[in-house]
């Protein structure tokens, strides 16, 4: 499934102001629960990452591009930084970006085509809206400006700029001012960049440290890839569900949800669940309850505010469940009686 690096959630929520319950807000309009941002390297699914970027978007708040210049990225995206920066020219880093790009996200990608003046960077998004994929594009497009102004420091390289969504003045002039050209409405989200100094050598690389770079950056692109089971991928899914508070009391809706979602049928889901030795409903209990003590544990959400995040009919219903897998209320376990 699909993944983005839960860096970028932990950056918007740093820059929102807690007086005003705006990270709470996103957490809960976005289904992000605030321990999957606690995890080193951790991943959002990228329903998460594009419920994140329309609840900015529609908020209408300014565009907050990081400089560019390599310090944010090395902060960030260590590995990734580290590798695109010490390359023999722009070409080749830009090669590498390419390369490792999936340690950022992998529900995006940037198409390049040679053109006579430049380099053409198209950035297809899964999102089908398209202000979702201009405001992600746009930050894409910034991090290939910072490898721009590293390899070519103090000459501008684009040559257009385009955007599939309408802007604000403030947003506009912000562009103009980091790109240094023209920044026009059009059918897709692309950026053009010069060839003039894509191939110049590049002083400052370092042949030598260059397979180590690779390395450590192919180790933590390998550790993304590891295959779900088939369980894990229905845990991940209900799990998904019951964040965005859309969990689902009844069995058979919920599971043709499932069956919608991965084009299976139903028959399919129990059978290929039983090979792995679980049974549906105690895997979905299973998940409704570690959601409930996250929930208790970590929000100050009442009982039933989550007794609706998790689907339940009533709050007594809820505290009723919670009873029966615990042993205690839903009260007393957040107390920690």
């Amino acid at each position: 499934m699909k993944s983005v690096s839960n860096r970028i959630a932990q950056l918007v929520l740093s820059r929102l102001d807690p007086a005003e319950r705006q990270p709470r807000q996103l957490l809960r309009q976005t289904g992000i629960h605030p321990h999957e941002l606690e995890t080193p390297g951790g991943r959002l699914s990228s329903q998460s990452h594009f419920r994140l970027l329309a609840w900015v978007e529609s908020r209408q708040l300014p565009l907050d591009l990081p400089a560019p210049d390599l310090g944010h990225l090395f902060e960030h995206f260590g590995p990734l930084a580290a590798v695109c920066s010490n390359a023999p020219s722009l070409r080749t880093a830009i090669g590498q970006l390419a390369r490792f790009r999936d340690l950022i996200g992998q529900s995006d990608q940037l198409r390049v085509q040679e053109q006579p003046d430049g380099l053409l960077f198209e950035y297809l998004s899964d999102c089908p809206d398209p202000r979702v994929g201009t405001f992600s594009s746009l930050h894409n497009f910034n991090l290939l400006q910072t490898l721009v102004r590293h390899y070519a420091p103090g000459r501008s390289q684009a040559l257009r700029l385009t955007h599939q969504s309408l802007l604000g003045r403030a947003d506009l002039r912000l562009l103009r001012e980091r790109f240094d050209c023209p920044v026009l409405p059009g059918a897709s989200n692309s950026l053009l960049l010069s060839h003039a100094e894509l191939d110049t050598p590049y002083a400052g690389y370092n042949a030598t440290l260059r397979p180590y770079q690779e390395q450590q950056a192919q180790l933590q692109l390998d550790g993304l890839g590891k295959v779900m089971g088939f369980g894990e991928r229905i845990g991940h899914l209900i799990r998904e569900r019951l964040r965005a508070g859309e969990g689902e009391p009844a069995q058979e809706a919920l599971q043709g949800w499932l069956c919608d979602s991965l084009n299976i049928s139903r028959w399919t889901l129990l059978r290929r669940l039983q090979e792995e030795g679980a049974g549906f409903m105690p895997l979905y209990n299973r998940l409704r309850l570690e959601e409930a003590c996250r929930w208790l544990r970590r929000s100050d959400h009442s009982m039933l505010e989550i007794s609706q995040q998790l689907g339940f009919t009533s709050q007594s219903s809820f505290s009723r469940f919670f009873r029966e897998q615990m042993h205690c209320s839903p009260s007393g376990y957040r107390r920690g009686d």
